[in-house]
């Protein structure tokens, strides 16, 4: 196995990755670091070739950005990642986000890694020599456990379908973003996110309905002034039959 200690591609910022302001989407941006970090483990030999293999598969449990601002099209969007750690059940890769010379994000996140069977936690130590020899300074930052407010309302349902179903047949760590993004209103969505953080805690499957959670308000229901649009919005999703807590998310935006 190589030890290569960071991987680097080139994004082009392209219609198809755009939002309403004609910047990358949080999805879209989301996307690319999962594109980024699946690419980075095929060249480790740790990537969808050894999961078909091997019958496990690569999971989120948390995520944590921190973006000074979005790319927009036509840029080129440059994102650098490397793994911070690997012990026990848990790996941490972080990312460097460009455009030229300017950073203009940071991200990590941390992934488990299930037996394709039980879906239960395989131990990663087969993997310690992954890491490179001379490792890179990490991101000043953590993943965390994300603290919900106490009340928070429901704003939304949603049926899992077979194209919010990723190549291993479960649903994509960026469907659940792209749900609860779908509860808020254009005038808070055109705002810039500068944090955003997840923790995933549970599978969703084909047919299963979930309802999203958020403590997002304005002054009034009809006001859409963008001074009363929330700073801090945090959300999450719940399996609608058994109420069990799916996905939570905190995203702030200036």
């Amino acid at each position: 196995m190589t030890n290569k200690p960071d991987y680097i591609q080139d994004y082009p910022i392209n219609t198809t990755l755009l939002d309403t302001n004609q910047a990358l989407s949080l999805t879209g941006l989301l996307n690319l670091l999962q594109d980024v970090g699946a690419e980075h483990a095929d060249i480790l030999n740790a990537g969808n070739d050894f999961c078909i293999q091997n019958n496990v598969f690569w999971v989120f449990t948390q995520q944590r950005l921190r973006i000074e601002r979005i790319p927009v099209y036509k840029e080129v969007l440059t994102i650098k990642t490397w793994l911070r750690n690997i012990g026990g059940i848990s790996s941490v890769r972080d990312y460097a986000l460009f455009v030229g010379d300017e950073q203009i994000a940071s991200g990590c996140s941390q992934f488990l890694l299930l037996d394709g069977k039980t879906h239960r936690p395989q131990r990663l130590s087969r993997f310690a020599d992954l890491l490179p020899e001379h490792s890179i300074e990490p991101n000043d930052f953590d993943t965390r456990k994300i603290v919900l407010p106490e009340t928070m309302n429901a704003v939304q349902e949603h049926t899992v379908t077979t194209g919010d179903l990723d190549h291993n047949q479960h649903v994509n760590n960026t469907k659940y973003t792209q749900w609860v993004l779908d509860s808020l209103p254009l005038e808070q969505q055109q705002k810039q996110v500068c944090e955003y953080e997840t923790n995933f805690i549970a599978q969703t499957f084909l047919g299963d309905k979930v309802l999203c959670y958020s403590d997002f308000a304005t002054d009034s229901p009809a006001d859409t002034n963008t001074d009363s649009l929330s700073d801090t919005i945090h959300f999450k999703v719940n399996n609608a039959d058994t109420d069990k807590t799916l996905f939570t998310s905190r995203i702030v935006y200036r």
